[in-house]
C-alpha cells in the first residue's frame, strides 16, 4: 500500500493523532500528490500543498509522519515520475 493509499484509507485516525478533520487529510493527500503529478520536488510540492490549505508544512509533514516516513514520500515521488515520464 503506498503513502497516499494510507493517508486516505486511515484517514480518521491520522487526523486525530494531527488535530484536523479526516476530510482536511484527504483533501492535503489528494492536493500533495497532485502537486507531485505536475512534476514539482518533494519540497516544492509540499509548499503548494500547505498554501492551497492554510497549514504550516510541518503539518503536512506531521501528516505524512503518522502514515510512513519521508522514505515513503521520496519512493511515491519516484514511482509517480516513472509513470509519468515512461
Amino acid at each position: 500500500m503506498g503513502l497516499f493509499d494510507v493517508l486516505e484509507s486511515q484517514a480518521e485516525e491520522i487526523a486525530s493523532k494531527a488535530g484536523i478533520s479526516p476530510d482536511q487529510v484527504k483533501e492535503i493527500s489528494a492536493t500533495l500528490q497532485s502537486n507531485i503529478g505536475d512534476g514539482s520536488d518533494q519540497m516544492t510540492a509540499l509548499e503548494k500543498t500547505a498554501a492551497a490549505h492554510g497549514v504550516p508544512v510541518d503539518k503536512i509533514q506531521e501528516l505524512l509522519g503518522h502514515a510512513g516516513s519521508s522514505d515513503d514520500l521520496t519512493a511515491e515521488l519516484g514511482g509517480l515520475a516513472k509513470s509519468l515520464l515512461g
